[in-house]
């Protein structure tokens, strides 16, 4: 799994201006204790191959990496309509709500276990003014962004939460809490927004590992 998420990472620096659109076996990397979130009544969603009961594959659609240096996190970011298949191996954009370009707020899932590797495990120790960046692989761009705030909710409320409305640009990092198999009650929210003291910069494509 990490091995595979490495290559992810690399082809994804190599072509700075390319996404990369790949079918995996539908059980590959598939988390133990994984479940969606519900969704609000009278709202469904875009399904995509992962949803289908009859496929054998589910589509991921890699779109850049998220980078966030206070937690280590180094990520392949994707685009998913279902969410959960593709976190297992990447952060994932839920294409159902504004994506990166867009005003609004984009909603950013990640896993958060006791398992090794998980995406967002360290998302707690994540303070405002904090900063981390997106290389956006759409748009050939590196996006700055900066941490605004941090909020633990009951899991009932991130129905709501992803709802709302900002008059400013935002994204919210989201992931389960505690990070526990048998007490997912909680959900850990970091709301950021760009950058202006970062210049936005196109993708640089040497020093690939960093």
């Amino acid at each position: 799994m990490e091995r595979y998420k490495a290559n992810t990472l690399e082809r994804l620096q190599r072509n700075p201006n390319e996404t990369i659109i790949e079918k995996v076996d539908k059980n590959f990397g598939k988390v133990f204790g994984e479940s969606a979130e519900p969704l609000p009544p009278g709202v469904e969603f875009v399904d995509n191959d992962a949803d289908l009961p009859d496929s054998e594959t589910i589509t991921v659609n890699f779109v850049g990496r998220l980078v966030i240096p206070r937690i280590g996190c180094n990520t392949p970011l994707s685009l998913d309509y279902g969410v959960m298949p593709s976190i297992r191996f990447s952060a994932g954009i839920h294409g159902s709500f504004a994506n990166l370009l867009d005003p609004g707020l984009t909603n950013i899932f990640g896993h958060r276990y006791l398992t090794k590797g998980r995406d967002f495990n360290r998302l707690n120790e994540m303070e405002p003014g904090d900063q981390f960046y997106i290389d956006y692989n759409v748009d050939g761009l590196r996006h700055f962004y900066k941490v605004t705030e941090v909020k633990i909710i009951p899991r009932e409320e991130i129905q709501e939460r992803v709802y709302d409305q900002f008059e400013q640009k935002t994204l919210c990092l989201i992931t389960c809490h505690p990070p526990n198999y048998s007490d997912d009650s909680e959900r850990l929210l970091v709301y950021a927004v760009p950058d202006d003291s970062m210049e936005t910069i196109a993708i640089p494509t040497q020093n690939i590992s960093e």
